[in-house]
């Protein structure tokens, strides 16, 4: 989908939303305390490209993935709020005037996003690659990418993982096509609306990935590319 798309977004209620991606060291506290009780994400282990370890704290200020959509809801309902709605998300990240990235409209670099993983060794934009590893982590530090801030401020909100939103699609359209993004009824997944929607991008999509607009979904949840971002403290307008 290009990057020209504009989407009207209507909110029914003020929301606060995370600055950071959740952190590993957040999930951690969050089982350690209690409030998440199922089971972790999949270790780094296990899949070199998971940052969570029960024991390995390297990567505690790196983004939690490796989750699925059920445990990153726990995690931000124990804090109080919950997944974000599309709307929400899109507002969070373009602010009013509709820009096709946090930042702006200019073109994604490793200033901005981090993007591209191993550009000059995969199947991706020749020497594009922002994580520069083979190996591992491919992601960055939350916030590692400071001049990539929406206009809140909120910091990584295209690049480094996908995150979840709440609800699934029957389609991949962005919102509701020219009805736009209306908060805050998301779609219950059922039998008609299956595709968990994530959006943001990550460090696996190319630059022409990275726009607010495209959305993807995932039937394979626990992937090293999806995190999450949690909406806390709604005010009823």
């Amino acid at each position: 989908m290009g990057v020209n798309a504009e989407y009207k977004v209507t909110l029914s209620s003020d929301f606060c939303m995370g600055k950071t991606e959740v952190t590993v060291a957040e999930l951690r506290s969050c089982r350690d305390d209690g409030g998440c009780t199922g089971d972790g994400p999949t270790p780094s282990e296990q899949d070199h490209r998971c940052n969570f370890s029960p024991t390995d704290r390297s990567r505690d200020d790196h983004p939690v993935n490796c989750l699925t959509v059920e445990q990153a809801g726990e995690y931000c309902q124990a804090q109080g709020g919950d997944l974000p709605t599309e709307a929400q998300w899109l507002r969070a990240a373009q602010g009013d005037d509709r820009r096709p990235y946090p930042w702006g409209s200019s073109t994604p670099d490793c200033t901005l996003a981090n993007f591209d993983v191993n550009g000059t060794g995969g199947d991706y934009e020749n020497g594009d690659g922002c994580a520069e590893t083979l190996s591992g982590p491919i992601t960055w530090s939350v916030g590692s990418a400071p001049a990539g801030a929406s206009p809140y401020g909120l910091l990584d909100m295209t690049g480094n993982v996908f995150e979840y939103l709440l609800g699934c699609k029957s389609a991949m359209e962005v919102c509701d096509g020219e009805m736009g993004c209306v908060d805050p009824q998301p779609y219950v997944c059922d039998e008609i609306h299956q595709l968990q929607v994530i959006a943001g991008g990550s460090a696996w999509n190319r630059r022409s990935d990275l726009s607010l607009f495209e959305r993807s979904d995932t039937y394979d949840e626990q992937t090293p590319s999806i995190g999450m971002r949690c909406v806390t403290a709604s005010v009823a307008r």
